[in-house]
């Protein structure tokens, strides 16, 4: 099977789309399959770049397309690159960002039916429209209004054989518009790795014993004052701290001050090495996440914790969708609501869901393409 993906951009560690997409890739060579890469938008590269990418020890041809170009020379780029490649399938990886920097990639889906030729179309929807909350502002509303009916247009247009998404929200999205779309789940870029002896300290950093760990970046607006004012409150955990290692952004000198301000001890180890980090979420006794329940299955974040069977705890900002049922279940996350600390604080449960490894997940890939339903 020869597969050649299409995505936004490829620049390692700037697009995280395009990372995804490279280790997709890297472990469906190990499959015995045959792929390509191509980046249809770059905003990295000048002109274009034909080069090979290396992810799990394999070489992945890659062709990146500048955003500079006209719409007309990036179609006659990619057209002439894929016929030269003639994959079995193409698949779009997309986010409305990705192929437009306004988030509104019009004529996308004339484009890609000419690109296509004879080959079957897969989508992976890592993205769908935004303003789908009632807590998002008149414009963006009205901005995911009109990608929704790009979006639309894209699918009939294609008609993909198989479409993948990672959330039930989106699945349930894209029921509404008439598309059966099946769970894709993310894998963690943070293999759960064997530490060669015990680390406590690491580079001047002291690890506490007892501790939640906040891995990957803060969303504003998250009820974190409340969070650590009642957990403050319960006796049964008057030594647990936190620590912070990753990306985690500007948000985090306003959650340093707060712990600070409720005197819990909190430990900033900011980027570390990969085995460093899988230490760190290993060893924790929760993972705190701040993405809203009903998008934290898109969450590279909370698909490291459950690598390394962490239950998570989700405090974030009220989000509640538009048109379909709010999701109140995943598996291994507690959602925090005031007044609600002891039920989070109960969740102890170590939980690993099966088949969100990168080889169980490729494997799950290939099966949809072989077996659509």
């Amino acid at each position: 099977m020869k597969i050649v993906f299409i995505c936004g951009s490829l620049e390692p560690g700037k697009d995280g789309v395009g990372d995804y997409t490279r280790r997709l890739c890297g472990e469906l060579i190990n499959q015995g399959l045959s792929v390509g890469i191509m980046s249809y938008n770059d905003k990295h590269v000048n002109g274009v770049v034909e080069e090979n990418q290396i992810s799990d020890g394999n070489s992945i041809p890659c062709l990146r397309i500048a955003n500079s170009f006209s719409r007309k020379e990036r179609y006659n780029l990619a057209k002439n690159w894929i016929e030269e490649k003639k994959p079995e399938w193409l698949s779009l990886q997309f986010v409305p960002y990705a192929f437009n920097n306004k988030g509104l990639p019009f004529g996308l889906s004339k484009e890609l039916v000419k690109i296509g030729g004879t080959s079957k179309w897969h989508i992976m929807i890592h993205e769908l429209w935004i303003g789908m909350n009632t807590e998002s502002p008149s414009k963006a509303k009205f901005i995911g209004y009109v990608q929704k009916n790009i979006i639309k247009k894209i699918l009939a247009s294609l008609k993909p054989i198989v479409i993948n998404t990672q959330t039930e929200l989106y699945k349930n999205q894209l029921m509404k518009l008439g598309h059966n779309a099946t769970i894709l789940p993310l894998f963690s870029n943070i293999p759960n790795t064997t530490a060669s002896k015990e680390l406590n300290v690491v580079e001047g950093f002291k690890i506490p014993s007892n501790y939640m760990v906040l891995f990957g970046s803060i969303h504003t607006h998250a009820p974190i004052d409340n969070f650590i004012k009642e957990l403050k409150l319960i006796n049964s955990n008057p030594s647990l701290s936190l620590v912070t290692i990753g990306r985690n952004g500007a948000e985090l000198k306003k959650w340093i001050s707060i712990c600070k301000t409720n005197n819990l001890d909190v430990v900033d180890m900011g980027e570390q090495p990969v085995e460093i980090i899988s230490y760190v979420i290993k060893h924790a006794k929760y993972g705190i996440s701040t993405t809203p329940i009903d998008l934290i299955q898109k969450s590279g974040a909370m698909a490291a914790m459950h690598e390394h069977s962490l239950p998570v705890i989700c405090i974030s900002k009220p989000w509640t969708p538009i048109g379909v049922d709010s999701v109140t279940n995943i598996k291994g996350v507690t959602n925090y609501k005031s007044g609600h600390i002891k039920k989070c604080i109960d969740n102890t449960e170590r939980f690993n869901p099966e088949g969100i490894s990168l080889s169980s997940i490729g494997s799950l890939f290939v099966e949809k393409l072989k077996n659509p339903k």
